[in-house]
This record gives structure tokens, sequence and C-alpha cells, in this order.
């Protein structure tokens, strides 16, 4: 199965919803490369997956409202998280997506907009509180952008992260964080990640 990708470029409303929910022998998942995305289109797709081990890297810029609602909820094997290349999230697009589950890292994430409900409970319930991980540039010494909010300074606020008030899971761009928060190596990696990633 996770040899199997859906070549789909366009993804409707509800279209994998809670599609192998429940499936505790699951290890691995197919690829889901898809940049157009409807509502709901992979809500629950993964819900309570025990045996997953691997997630497939989430690609789409644009992530509708409930998109990833519970996608990986309750996935208590999965360690890694997998990439989420969303700029754009609408209402509820990853509420409790990764909430009850293994996760040990934060995924990198770099929102231009967010509907204000957009990551409630996203990493909730998650024993151990997930860690930063190491940058992917050339200075290891420094964070790559995991959790960026370019426009508002609230959405993670609700999103499960018990560190986020230490200042240790976000860099801001419109509000600029204090010296302690951002250094100006930080500000290079940035930089450069906005300039790779788009």
């Amino acid at each position: 199965l996770g040899e199997n990708s859906y070549k789909l470029d366009q993804i409707g409303d509800y279209c994998f919803s809670g599609m192998f929910a429940n499936q505790t022998t699951l290890v691995s998942a197919p690829d889901l490369p898809a940049m157009n995305l409807g509502m709901a289109c992979y809500e629950k797709m993964f819900f309570n997956c025990s045996g997953l081990q691997k997630a497939p890297d989430l690609p789409a810029r644009y992530v509708p409202d409930g998109a990833y609602q519970q996608m990986f909820f309750g996935c208590t094997n999965l360690k890694i998280a997998p990439k989420i290349g969303g700029r754009t999230f609408g209402t509820s697009s990853c509420v409790e997506m990764f909430a009850s589950s293994g996760l040990l890292s934060l995924p990198e994430m770099m929102i231009q907009e967010g509907a204000a409900s957009c990551l409630n409970s996203m990493f909730a319930n998650i024993q151990p509180t997930p860690t930063v991980t190491t940058s992917h540039t050339e200075n290891s010494e420094v964070y790559d952008i995991l959790l960026c909010d370019m426009t508002q300074n609230t959405l993670f606020s609700n999103s499960g992260l018990t560190g986020y008030a230490s200042g240790i899971y976000y860099y801001y761009i419109n509000y600029p964080p204090s010296a302690t928060q951002l250094s100006g190596a930080d500000l290079v990696v940035l930089t450069k990640y906005i300039n790779t990633h788009g």
C-alpha cells in the first residue's frame, strides 16, 4: 500500500474522509501529492491507525476547512510528522490533527493566513510533548522554521503545545519577537526558508 500513490491533482470534498479509520494493522500510507484539496478531504483518514509508522507528506499550499482534521488522531506509533506545505489554513483545518499520537518532534509549518480555529488541539494529549528538532540548513546550531505564524500571534496558543508561551516553537514576521525569541542567526534561517520554500 505504501508504494502506491493517489495521483489525483484535485481531491473532492470528503473524498478520503475516514478511509482507513481504525485499521490498526496499517503500517504505511499511500502518497498524497494532490495540490488542490476539498473540504474535509482527508478528515479522519488514518484515525486510530495505531500501527501507522510513516505518514505521507502534505504539499498543498491551501488547506481548506476540515481537510486535515483528526487525520492522524490516535496514531500512537507515528513518531515523525509529515511535511506540511500549507501556507493558508481554513476553519478547523488541522483540529486534533496529531492529537493522542506518538509524535516525538514537530512538523515544519509556515502560515501566511489562518482561520482562528485552524490549529485547535492540533498537538493535544501527546506525551511527552514533542520537541523542536534541529535545522535542515547548513548551520545545525539554529532552528529551522518549524512553526511560523506570519500574520497572527495566537494561532498556536490553542494547539496543545505546552511550551508555546516560552517562545520556543514559533517565529513571527509581522509581530516582531523579542531578542531572545529571534536572533540574527535565526533571521538568516527564516529568510533562507522563505526563499527556498516559497
